[in-house]
């Protein structure tokens, strides 16, 4: 019993082997045989390819085509294409590749033995020429850019073409903000609008065709600030109601400025929205404001601002004080002088009487003709040697005394120069007319009739003679009125004065040695 099972167990065995066998044979010899599979047309998203089927082996091939991965060896359980049945040559058409990958291909044939595949390929999907402009015209919200496609090689017609930016790397024409800049090959530009200020943005180019998008090289790129740089002009020209300012815009931060001007009030830190301001034109560069409707003898406080799509920047802020039209005030000496406000100059209504230089130090009284004539030094005298003229027309001094360091006039005041008297003369109507202006008009002080002498600017200008030049001694008194000015003649040295007389209304501007003794009056500062 032993022998006959151990022989029919090993019979079984045999012809077990054998079926396998002889299936494994069958399977093998019934499934298509290739010929060799050649790639075609490339592009970025689809390549053709042409394969050959020489035999069937009597069996009907149900399907066929290619399949193909990113892998070696693909198989129908990759991508694959559908390319009807039966043996001979056939086209295949691949899509929606990705440009620049190397994908593996394979023909594949199946019949009701199942499937066989022939010999791989490999190919490189195209990808256009495609390179982003470096960012230029960087401002606070905007900037350009643009890209070059030198070729598309086999490919479709690029349908569209421009940047895609982000405040995040790898932008993409479906997450972030575009530009559409026409379409085709060759160079293009753009520009990229409503960027935040002081931000980083990557950047890159694109094609589209009708296969997909391709994008260039990324780049980066940080808008500017939009905080403008300006500064506040000081003020000029004060008069009791008005001032001159201005400012300068030397950089607008990337944003162009679309108002300019100035802003001002009695408190510190004028803004535009609680102060008053002038409004003076747009963009860079230096500007003039002229602000008028103010109160006389007050403080102003002012700053420069410029506006721009970011928001108000303001310059270094600056203080002035508009003139009082009338006043008074005092000198080191304690005497008291009266003031008045005359177009853009405020004047002395009175001669000066000090006997004191600013910082206190004395002026000497020389009242010696012989001792006066040879002074190289400052030196004052009351008209005749009596000081009770000084009372109504002032004192006179020598020109060294009016141009000392430190000055002969009160703080805050000055000896007026020569222009400074110009300026004077010429806005009461010229010196032909300003000294009946300036006059005090009557005949209480200034001999004859003094006709024509009206004192409508309210000057008051007083006859007090001189120390004169032939003698050393004094004249004038009552019929004539010198007044020092600080300038100097450039061409004899001496210095410029100006004189009025009983006889007209006229202002004489004339020079002189510097040993001659006049009257001061003082300007403000």
């Amino acid at each position: 019993m032993k022998k006959n099972f151990l022989a029919s167990s090993i019979i079984f065995i045999v012809c077990l082997m054998f079926m396998l066998s002889s299936c494994t044979s069958e399977d093998s010899l019934s499934k298509p045989i290739f010929g060799t599979t050649e790639v075609g047309i490339i592009t970025e998203a689809t390549a053709t390819l042409k394969s050959m089927i020489t035999s069937d082996r009597g069996y009907n091939i149900t399907a066929r085509g290619v399949c193909w991965s990113t892998s070696p060896n693909p198989t129908i359980e990759n991508d694959t294409t559908y390319d009807a049945f039966g043996i001979g040559e056939y086209t295949s058409i691949i899509k929606d590749l990705s440009p620049s990958t190397i994908y593996y291909v394979r023909a594949y044939a199946t019949n009701q033995f199942g499937t066989a595949y022939g010999l791989q390929a490999t190919f490189t999907a195209k990808s256009f020429a495609l390179t982003s402009n470096t960012p230029a015209f960087i401002m606070a919200q905007s900037a350009v850019s643009g890209g070059f496609v030198s070729s598309n090689g086999d490919s479709v017609t690029v349908i569209a073409r421009g940047v895609c930016w982000s405040t995040s790397v790898n932008p993409t024409v479906s997450l972030t903000t575009k530009t559409v800049n026409g379409s085709g090959i060759g160079s293009f530009s753009s520009i990229m609008k409503d960027l935040m200020a002081d931000t980083k943005y990557y950047v890159r180019a694109y094609v589209t065709n009708s296969v997909g998008t391709t994008y260039g090289n990324e780049l980066n790129f940080t808008t500017q600030n939009g905080i403008v740089i300006l500064t506040t002009a000081a003020a000029t020209a004060e008069t009791s109601t008005s001032a001159t300012l201005g400012g300068n815009i030397s950089n607008d931060g990337g944003a162009p400025v679309t108002e300019r001007g100035v802003c001002w009030s009695t408190s510190i830190n004028p803004t535009i929205s609680l102060s008053t301001k002038t409004v003076n034109g747009s963009g860079a560069g230096s500007f003039t404001s002229f602000l008028t409707g103010l109160q006389s003898g007050t403080t102003y406080y002012v700053r420069a601002y410029a506006t721009n799509s970011v928001g108000t920047t303001y310059g270094d802020e600056k203080s002035f004080s508009t003139r009082l039209l009338s006043g008074t005030l005092t000198d080191i000496d304690g005497n008291l002088y009266h003031f008045i406000t005359i177009g853009t100059q405020t004047w002395m209504v009175e001669n000066l009487r000090t006997t004191k230089y600013r910082d206190g130090t004395s002026i000497p009284n020389v009242t010696e003709a012989t001792q006066w004539r040879v002074l190289t030094t400052g030196a004052y005298c009351d008209y005749n040697n009596a000081v009770g003229n000084s009372t109504t027309y002032g004192r006179l001094y020598n020109w060294y005394a009016v141009s000392n360091s430190p000055s002969i006039a009160p703080t805050g005041w000055h000896v007026p120069t020569d222009a400074e008297w110009a300026t004077l003369t010429t806005y009461l109507g010229g010196m032909n007319v300003a000294g009946g202006k300036l006059k005090e008009a009557g005949t209480a002080h200034w001999v004859g009739s003094n006709t024509g002498s009206t004192n409508e600017s309210g000057f008051s200008a007083l006859p007090g003679g001189c120390r004169n030049r032939d003698d050393w001694t004094f004249g004038g008194i009552g019929y004539e009125g010198f007044w020092w000015c600080i300038s100097e003649d450039s061409a004899t040295s001496d210095a410029w004065f100006r004189h009025m007389s009983y006889q007209g209304n006229l202002v004489f501007r004339l020079y002189s040695t510097k040993s001659f003794g006049f009257s001061v009056r003082c300007v403000r500062d």
